[in-house]
């Protein structure tokens, strides 16, 4: 799941690209606005530091975060020792639908989100009776022609659960 994190640190800008560019296992570079756009060789994640010290990560996945955070505290420099990192705002991509067992991670904190959610009663138009009706009914006569694991049966029934969110009757 991808996140971005904006962290708050007291590393010092230009200190930080000195010790970035000597380091090999790093790629550097500086932008027109001035920030320190940095990643680690073969890996996803792009940081960006700021001369106000503002580090803001582009995490691609949790099993890179746990291993990068930790080289990247060794390789910011601070201002005034030690090192501070304080996470600040924090954006996430979800997937959809969510998996099963969804839970989120801010910086080392666990919060545990359920589905709890049961959708009003809503009048559906005629149309959309209609259509899913005949839905339900080609994949009740091709339960009776096809095997059960007929993979044409099985794409109808995937299909069916996609548009109406239910599995077929």
């Amino acid at each position: 799941m991808k996140n971005q994190v904006v962290y708050q640190t007291n590393a010092d800008c230009e200190a930080t690209y000195e010790n970035l560019a000597k380091n090999p296992i790093v790629i550097v570079d500086r932008t027109e606005k001035g920030l320190l756009w940095f990643r680690v060789k073969n890996t996803d994640t792009v940081f960006m530091l700021s001369p106000n010290g503002k580090l803001q990560v582009k995490w691609r996945s949790e099993e890179e975060k746990k291993v990068l955070f930790n080289i990247v505290k060794e390789l910011l420099v601070p201002n005034n020792p030690p090192l501070e990192i304080k996470p600040s705002r924090q954006q996430l991509w979800v997937d959809y639908p969510p998996p099963e067992n969804f839970k989120l991670y801010w910086c080392g904190e666990k919060t545990e989100y359920t589905k709890e959610f049961t959708p009003p009663l809503v009048r559906v138009p005629e149309k959309e009776r209609r259509k899913y009706e005949l839905d339900a009914e080609i994949i009740a006569r091709l339960k009776q022609l096809l095997p059960e694991n007929d993979p044409y049966l099985k794409a109808k029934r995937e299909k069916f659960k996609l548009l109406w969110g239910i599995d077929p009757p």
